[in-house]
């Protein structure tokens, strides 16, 4: 899925809420957001919390869904674990009813290094992020993650991700 399927989800999505009289509020996180800020990155589901997520709100993504024949784990709402009422997103889109946000560069940066999934794009996605906000250092990038995650304990897996990633990085310059 590329952004411009995603504006299109969040066009229909808009239209249905308008409707219904609904007013609602997606942010975007995880590989979606990054696609939000890079369009040449695809997806293959969409990681978002929504607000309200109600009947009617979830009955116009299943018609989406439907008429669209995306795989059933399309829809993505994993990242609630991330989400404080202060968690960094820019305003992106503004709908007559629905508000669409995009979580920060800074703050998807935080979450893909604490996830750090093997066999996940979480490694190309720290490098893209890494270059976006022009960090030069781990230490830089660590003092990012406790900003966002003050109690996070780096795993081995998260280091050598992330000086993976550098390495990689400086590279690619």
């Amino acid at each position: 899925m590329d952004r411009e399927k995603i504006l299109e989800f969040i066009g229909y999505i808009g239209d249905r809420l308008a409707k219904e009289g609904i007013k609602a509020e997606i942010i975007f996180f995880g590989g979606t957001a990054i696609c939000l800020h890079d369009p040449l990155r695809k997806v293959f589901y969409m990681d978002f919390v929504c607000r309200p997520l109600n009947e009617s709100v979830t009955a116009a993504m299943g018609i989406y869904y439907d008429g669209w024949q995306y795989p059933t784990k399309w829809l993505n709402h994993a990242e609630e674990i991330f989400i404080t009422r202060e968690t960094p997103a820019e305003d992106f889109l503004d709908l007559p009813f629905l508000i669409v946000k995009v979580a920060t560069p800074g703050y998807l940066l935080a979450m893909k290094i604490v996830s750090s999934r093997q066999g996940s794009f979480d490694f190309d996605d720290t490098r893209f992020l890494v270059g976006k906000l022009g960090i030069g250092t781990r230490e830089e990038a660590e003092a990012l993650v406790r900003k966002y995650f003050p109690r996070f304990r780096f795993r081995d897996d998260c280091v050598r991700n992330l000086e993976n990633a550098f390495r990689k990085a400086s590279s690619d310059r």
